[in-house]
């Protein structure tokens, strides 16, 4: 029997003698049935592991419980404002200079809104966080690299570089042709089923676009602030170059709440310096990511997520 697409956790558990069937309901649901009779449920557009505690995905929606369970336990959080009114956000935009506003319990960067520095700007991203009536977060804007550290059975197994579009020196091309070449270079990745986009009008201001500037050799140019790979961003495996007080950070979060499986994203301006009060903050948890990250790495090794997702599964089912 050929083997079964097993880069999404649907293919490694079919692999794996499960059986799938979908349920309209008032919304979509997956169910799965093990090879020993026990069936397992989750929502259609994310898995809702069966071994995560409803405490644990309530404290991962629910960012200012997050940013308070990091304090108490010591993790660098930045300065944060849980309000919807301009008035009171104003005196924070002016203590701090430059704040990210983003919704209390989004997802995926939806209604974020990063390098406020003005009133005017501020009065609109507010309006653009607030959904279902719940105050955004304002929080002071810390300039780093975004890592994610996923960690199984409280040991973190996967580091990921969550880098925003860039292009680098080499003291000779444009910023223009270094796109150019960067452009080329997506063309020959090739992945299961995320492709990464061309850095185009649609994702890159158009003075970038356009510039003759020459950078100097090693100099990084950013093109935006998105960590999203759909708008321009790229993933690297970093597992092996991550300073291990960063994965000792994440270990002790999941450890205190006791989370089988934890995704725990933080902000860090050197990933390969040790940690510091004033060098990293703690962004979120995320209990449910989407598993295509882990395949579409543009260097570095990643251990095989899926498949250590699939056999916690598995000891949940013969239980």
């Amino acid at each position: 029997m050929p083997r079964l697409n097993a880069t999404t956790l649907s293919g490694e558990l079919l692999q794996r003698g499960y059986i799938y069937s979908e349920l309209i309901l008032e919304r979509r649901y997956k169910q799965y049935l093990s090879p020993n009779g026990k069936f397992l449920f989750t929502k259609g557009a994310h898995y809702n592991y069966p071994f995560i505690s409803r405490d644990v995905y309530e404290m991962s929606k629910d960012k200012l419980r997050s940013y308070e369970f990091a304090q108490l336990h010591d993790v660098a959080i930045p300065a944060t404002l849980h309000t919807s009114d301009l008035d009171r956000a104003k005196p924070f935009l002016a203590r701090h200079k430059r704040v990210v506003v983003k919704p209390f319990d989004g997802s995926a960067s939806k209604g974020l809104t990063v390098d406020v520095t003005t009133d005017i700007q501020l009065e609109q991203a507010l309006h653009a966080a607030t959904f279902d009536d719940k105050a955004p977060l304002v929080q002071e804007q810390f300039i780093g690299e975004e890592i994610r550290l996923t960690a199984l059975d409280g040991v973190v197994r996967s580091v990921i570089l969550r880098q925003t579009p860039r292009v680098v020196g080499d003291g000779s091309s444009s910023i223009s042709e270094l796109i150019a070449v960067e452009n080329e270079d997506r063309q020959n990745l090739q992945f299961p089923f995320i492709s990464y986009p061309q850095l185009d009008a649609v994702n890159i201001p158009e003075h970038l676009l356009r510039s003759k500037q020459i950078p100097a050799h090693g100099e990084i140019i950013e093109l935006s602030k998105t960590t999203m790979i759909r708008h321009g961003a790229s993933f690297y495996g970093v597992t092996d170059q991550v300073h291990p007080s960063y994965v000792q950070i994440a270990e002790h979060l999941v450890s205190q709440l006791n989370a089988p499986m934890l995704v725990v994203d933080l902000m860090v301006k050197d990933y390969t310096h040790q940690a510091s009060d004033n060098n990293y903050i703690f962004l979120e948890f995320n209990t449910a990511p989407h598993l295509e990250i882990y395949s579409l790495l543009r260097s570095g090794d990643q251990p095989d997520i899926i498949r250590m997702l699939a056999d916690m599964v598995d000891a949940y089912a013969l239980k």
